[in-house]
C-alpha cells in the first residue's frame, strides 16, 4: 500500500506542539501507511502515548471516534487495559478537531488511504505492522 502524506489538515487547527488537553500535546503524525497514521501524544514528563488514525466502518475500535474516523489508543494492551483520564480526554480533544474537518471534500483523499483498524489487524498484525 502506498504512502499517502501525513494528515495535518485532518487535525487542524492542531498542529505540532500543540496541546490537546491536560498537558498532553501533539508530537508527531506519520504519513499514512499500511491504512492508517499514528499520532504520537507526548505529556509534560515526557511519557509518548501512540494514537492509531483509521477509517471508522460503522464498527469502531477505538477509545473515541467520529463518523468516518476511529481514534485508537495502542498501549499494548486487547482493549481491556485502561487509559489514563487525562489521556483520554486529550485524544478526545483531537477527536473534536477531526470531526470537524472530515466532511471536507480536501479530506476524500485522507480517507481513501484508510482502512478500519479490525481490517488492518487481519492483514498486517502477522507481519508487524501495527507500528
Amino acid at each position: 500500500m502506498a504512502s499517502t502524506p501525513a494528515p495535518w489538515g485532518l487535525l487542524h487547527p492542531m498542529a505540532l506542539g500543540a496541546e490537546a488537553a491536560n498537558g498532553w500535546r501533539v508530537a508527531g503524525l506519520t504519513d499514512i501507511v499500511d491504512g492508517s497514521c499514528v499520532l504520537t501524544l507526548e505529556n509534560a514528563r515526557g511519557r509518548t502515548q501512540r494514537v492509531h488514525i483509521c477509517r471508522n466502518d460503522g464498527t469502531p475500535r477505538g477509545l473515541v471516534y467520529t463518523k468516518q474516523i476511529d481514534l485508537v489508543v495502542m498501549n499494548g494492551g486487547q482493549g481491556d487495559l485502561p487509559t489514563e483520564e487525562s489521556m483520554g480526554q486529550a485524544v478526545a480533544a483531537i477527536a473534536h478537531a477531526v470531526a470537524d474537518n472530515e466532511g471536507s471534500a480536501r479530506q476524500a483523499a485522507v480517507l481513501a488511504a484508510m482502512l478500519p483498524h479490525s481490517e488492518r489487524v487481519e492483514r498486517f498484525a502477522s507481519a508487524a505492522k501495527l507500528r
